[in-house]
């Protein structure tokens, strides 16, 4: 073919045709060259981590807010093509930040109850889901009574250990409904016996969760001393007398 005739075809082509054109020879020459350009592309990002992963970040902005249907789209079709390993992923990480994950749960189911809305949440789903909450709750009781085993209590006992702490929260000391809460929590080993329960208001069960009474009661002496602590220093640094004298 002569140089010539190569031109005029080259004048002939259309714009998709000359930029389908590039596109392939691009493709062709990232396949034959594909681990040089990773390395490059590894170098480059750990040169300046922060530098890069701030591209990263604006690029994907950019990206979304042009094509945000598209990238859905995308999105949900990876998820489904790749669930096993993403759970299994998500999974790990989850194991290795137990910590910061029990945190950032409790914090936000905290944030939840104080608002209301995750009250408003859990009725609204139970409403939704009356067979699976029924279920939910009888799998709940037979793993409570598999973890209680034979151990037991009568109620003549429960109201004796009542009667002893003045019909009050063994913990805040209000009168208040009170619930059996176990010194030593039946996850954590603790028997289902009389010895092992104080009576306790709902709100101090809720708070203890699953911590032991030792446990609990050092927190409550811990922020008992912070709420005195706050109190001196306000009472310290109010006003002085002649001040409010004048």
């Amino acid at each position: 073919m002569s140089y010539f005739v190569s031109v005029a075809r080259k004048k002939t082509r259309t714009e998709d045709q000359r930029r389908a054109q590039v596109r392939a020879a691009q493709a062709r020459y990232r396949e034959r060259h594909r681990d040089d350009l990773r390395a490059k592309r590894r170098e480059r990002y750990w040169r300046d981590v922060t530098k890069s992963r701030e591209q990263q970040r604006r690029s994907n902005k950019n990206q979304w807010r042009r094509n945000r249907e598209k990238r859905r789209e995308y999105n949900a079709r990876y998820r489904a093509a790749n669930r096993p390993r993403l759970l299994a992923k998500m999974k790990q990480w989850r194991l290795e930040n137990l910590d910061r994950v029990r945190a950032h749960d409790r914090a936000r189911s905290k944030l939840g109850y104080v608002s209301g809305e995750k009250l408003i949440r859990m009725k609204e789903w139970r409403r939704r889901n009356p067979d699976k909450s029924r279920a939910f709750l009888r799998a709940s009781f037979h793993k409570r009574r598999m973890q209680v085993g034979d151990d037991s209590f009568t109620a003549a006992e429960w109201n004796a250990l009542k009667m002893r702490h003045g019909g009050r929260c063994a913990y805040c000391g209000r009168d208040a409904n009170l619930t059996v809460d176990h010194r030593i929590p039946l996850s954590r080993g603790g028997r289902n016996v009389i010895a092992n329960i104080v009576p306790a208001c709902k709100s101090c069960n809720s708070r203890k969760h699953d911590r032991t009474e030792y446990e609990y009661r050092s927190a409550l002496r811990v922020k008992s001393a912070e709420q005195f602590t706050a109190l001196f220093e306000a009472l310290a640094h109010g006003p002085h007398s002649r001040d409010v004298a004048a």
